[in-house]
């Protein structure tokens, strides 16, 4: 199954508490994305067995690029994969301990957007 956030990808926000409050930056943009997500998987049962994540992060921001050309500035990979595990749990799997393998990549595109891809493992 193939879901599709489009926005440009984004990282989970920490946390931040003063005085006892406590404010969460991304909690609207996590509602909002968390809602596209259960929109897209139309009520179908969420993945409770071995899955492999196929993600691809298209950035609209143009920056700086290695040698082959890949993008190696902000956002951080491992951080943009943490906010899929964190809007898609409970939505399109159960718990992200079915995760078993992930490939991702970000890359620059005119349209900005998340695609996550969802195999079953055999």
């Amino acid at each position: 199954m193939i879901y599709t956030i489009l926005n440009e990808p984004v990282t989970l926000s920490s946390v931040r508490v003063y005085k006892k409050r406590v404010w969460d930056d991304a909690q609207q943009l996590t509602f909002a994305m968390r809602t596209n997500l259960e929109l897209q998987h139309n009520g179908a049962p969420l993945y409770h067995k071995p899955i492999m994540l196929d993600l691809i992060f298209c950035l609209s921001r143009k920056g700086a690029r290695n040698k082959a050309g890949h993008p190696f500035i902000d956002p951080d990979l491992s951080d943009l994969v943490e906010f899929v595990e964190y809007i898609a749990n409970g939505v399109i799997w159960n718990d992200t301990r079915i995760i078993s393998r992930i490939v991702a990549r970000k890359e620059f595109s005119s349209d900005a957007k998340t695609i996550i891809e969802v195999h079953n493992v055999l």
